[in-house]
This record gives structure tokens, C-alpha cells and sequence, in this order.
């Protein structure tokens, strides 16, 4: 994999990063981008593109030096650019449910934080009081996020959560 290190880049270096983040779930699409800006998904979690449907793809082994000049130029803009979104709970279980704290918050205008658009939601973790979200219902207690939790994994409601007839 070669040298990553240099001047501080050992510390926020993607790579070492990556030990925190999850495995890439699916592959990127990217067309103007040309994979190295962080809206590139394998570009954002530290990993070179493989079986992706990007075109002119500079995210590559081929590539490496543009490559390491993007993840330079990022990391001077933003120290925090390539850290996970989601950041484990110190001592908490791996598969347990609200394990974890988004670093940043959620900023959640019209979906209440019950669709997979919310990022706390999507991480199966509750909002904080750092989210910036408008109307939240993902909350620990919330009959609501109990109502939409059940639909997703298309399990019956646990005896708690009243459902009102329609």
C-alpha cells in the first residue's frame, strides 16, 4: 500500500481512519468528480475504486500521486474531512441498537429523522442534542420511531407501542 505518512498525515491519514468506518456497502457512480472529492463514497471512506461505474476514475492504483495530492488538498481544507460520521459509543456493545454518536449531527427538515435520509436513522442511532433537526421523532421512547423501526425490519410491534385503529 505504500507510504501514506508525511507531514501530520499520519494521524489524519484516511487509512488509519478506515479502521472505524464500515466496509463499503455499495460502489460509486461519480462522472464529473473523477473520484477524488468526498461525495465519492469509496473516495470518503479511505478506499481505492473497485467495480465501481464511475467514468475517468482517478481513485486508483494507476492514479496514486493525483490521488494523494486530492487527499492532501482535502485534508488542508477540512482536518476532519475523511473521520466516520458515526462514532462509536466508548465500552457499548457492536449490534446493539443507538450504539454510537454522530460526530456532526443531523440537520433533518421534513422527515422527522424516520427515513433512511436522516443519518442517525440510517445508523441506527438516536439524535442528539447536537443534531440541528426540525420535528424529530427519532428519540429514545418515541412511539413513532417504534411505529417505523417495526415496518423497516417488518417486525411485530413489542406489546409497549399502542397502535391506534384507523
Amino acid at each position: 500500500l505504500g507510504d501514506r505518512g508525511g507531514e501530520g498525515g499520519a494521524q489524519n491519514s484516511p487509512w488509519r481512519l478506515r479502521l472505524t468506518m464500515p466496509v463499503r456497502k455499495k460502489n460509486c457512480n461519480c462522472r464529473n468528480s473523477r473520484c477524488l472529492k468526498l461525495y465519492c463514497e469509496c473516495f470518503a471512506s479511505g478506499l481505492h475504486c473497485e467495480r465501481c461505474n464511475c467514468t475517468n476514475c482517478c481513485n486508483n492504483l494507476e492514479n496514486a500521486a493525483i490521488r494523494q495530492e486530492a487527499v492532501e488538498a482535502t485534508l488542508e481544507r477540512n482536518p476532519n474531512a475523511f473521520r466516520p460520521k458515526i462514532a462509536p459509543t466508548a465500552g457499548a456493545e457492536v449490534e446493539a441498537e443507538g450504539v454510537g454518536r454522530h460526530n456532526k449531527g443531523c440537520h433533518c427538515k421534513k422527515s422527522s429523522c424516520l427515513k433512511k435520509y436522516c443519518e442517525c436513522f440510517q445508523a441506527n442511532i438516536f439524535c442528539s442534542d447536537i443534531c440541528r433537526c426540525v420535528e424529530c421523532k427519532n428519540f429514545e421512547g418515541s412511539s413513532q420511531y417504534a411505529l417505523t423501526a417495526a415496518k423497516i425490519a417488518r417486525q411485530p410491534l413489542p406489546p409497549s407501542v399502542a397502535v391506534s385503529p384507523r
